[in-house]
């Protein structure tokens, strides 16, 4: 039998995703989030994190923006928090 996951579930009923909810999905993506949630991104400036993802479909690498422009925005403390929207 197979079950859909909590995420999915609350896209359906249109109820907001948490951080927490992704822990189930992916351990170590969740734990990545968790730490960058946690920590002075601002001091870790190697990171060069964007609000953008890259990820594999069907064997074709894509990047998907999490909100306009997102690839040309680099993450902050001052924006590390703020609700971005998926595409």
């Amino acid at each position: 039998m197979h079950f859909f996951t909590r995420p999915f579930y609350k896209a359906l009923l249109r109820l907001p995703v948490a951080l927490s909810d992704l822990e189930s999905l992916d351990f170590e993506f969740h734990q990545s989030l968790q730490w960058i949630r946690e920590h002075d991104v601002s001091m870790q400036g190697e990171l060069e994190l964007t609000f953008a993802v890259t990820e594999e479909v069907f064997g074709q690498v894509l990047e998907r923006e999490l909100k306009p422009g997102g690839r040309n925005v680099p993450v902050t403390e001052k924006n590390k928090k703020g609700k971005a929207t998926m595409k």
